[in-house]
């Protein structure tokens, strides 16, 4: 995982790459699109897909997109554990996996972005937990809407 912190681009493999503002068709346009499910569909109001998919380490994650108003608002990042078949949803829970996942991602972005808080012109990242139970990084670009995140970097 390679973030940007002046412009918020994610790229998480090899022809995988998010940006703020990037619109929902485009996305679409992609050539990998009919590998993405999708998983919420509003009309033209809010839209999401997902995939798991390889990182540029070799290693595997589960990728899920938003788009509000057809444009990307938040990606989120869930790793997969070794031996481990879902990264969301997995047929076995162990005690220890979410925790093992969350710590395993805060590495991963202290590693891209370095101490946190995770606050930029762009928008923010975090680590966060599902309601569902597992852990995930999020890059949220939300604040392209026009609003500003408190307490901005550069």
């Amino acid at each position: 995982m390679l973030v940007d912190k002046t412009n918020g681009r994610l790229s998480v493999s090899p022809g995988l790459e998010f940006h703020p503002k990037l619109p929902l068709d485009e996305f679409r346009a992609r050539p990998d699109f009919d590998l993405w499910k999708n998983t919420v569909h509003l009309g033209d109001l809010y839209e999401g897909f997902t995939r798991d998919v390889i990182d540029n380490e070799q290693r595997k994650l589960n990728v899920q997109v938003t788009f509000l108003m057809s444009q990307l608002i938040v990606v989120y990042l869930s790793y997969f554990l070794p031996g481990e078949k879902d990264a969301r949803f997995r047929e076995s829970n162990y005690p220890d996996a979410d925790t093992r996942r969350y710590h395993f991602h805060d590495r991963l972005l202290r590693a891209a972005l370095g101490e946190p808080p995770y606050r930029f012109s762009w928008g923010f990242a975090g680590l966060g937990t599902h309601a569902d139970g597992f852990s995930m990084i999020s890059m949220d670009y939300g604040f392209q809407m026009g609003a500003t995140a408190p307490n901005q970097e550069s």
